[in-house]
């Protein structure tokens, strides 16, 4: 979700000694950045769909996979701010029938004219508070090098791998013992025999 472009600003010389500051919000960088984070959802939700059933990809029966749907409808679900703007779909954010996140630009654009200021507490700032930083905190949990979701689940199967590596030299020294004890077993039978 590209947080650096919701806002910008621009500064204008209008002449030598006299100098207009304005700092604006920029509905259209949002309303891109909105219908982006709406692409992104939706790609990433159709992926993880395709990793349930009998016919489920590589991660079917996994948690990871429950735990990424879980955290992305959390964000999805995410409510705060206040007046009139206190969810994505304020934003023009909705689900439609097949579960698809879908941006409607218009909604967006009434909403942000109506009230930028309502618009700007419910987004609110990666470090701060709102959406942004709830957003940050989402991905940070999944992502983070050290206790992400992803990490742990690496660290889990990397567990798994070992033990089952480790059970499979244990049952190798043990056919191999089995063996050594069958050939002197046959050895002694030939010797008995001749």
């Amino acid at each position: 979700f590209p947080y650096t472009t919701l806002f910008r600003s621009s500064v204008n010389l209008l002449g030598t000694g006299d100098t207009t500051v304005t700092v604006a919000s920029s509905p259209t960088a949002a309303a891109s950045a909105l219908s982006d984070f709406a692409t992104a959802y939706n790609s990433v939700t159709t992926e993880l769909g395709n990793n349930h059933g009998k016919t489920g990809g590589a991660l079917s029966g996994q948690s990871i996979v429950l735990s990424l749907q879980q955290s992305l409808q959390d964000l999805a679900g995410y409510s705060g701010g206040g007046g009139s703007v206190t969810n994505l779909a304020n934003l023009g954010l909705t689900f439609d029938s097949t579960g698809q996140l879908t941006f409607d630009q218009t909604q967006f654009s009434n909403t942000e004219s109506a009230n930028p200021s309502g618009v700007a507490a419910f987004l609110g700032s990666v470090s701060g508070s709102g959406f942004l930083n709830a957003a940050t905190n989402t991905l940070t949990g999944l992502l983070d090098p050290s206790t992400g979701l992803f990490q742990s689940a690496e660290n889990t199967t990397q567990t798994q791998i070992t033990s089952d590596n480790q059970q499979i030299t244990d049952t190798q020294t043990r056919v191999t013992a089995v063996q050594n004890e069958m050939t002197a077993q046959m050895a002694a039978a030939d010797s008995l025999i001749a």
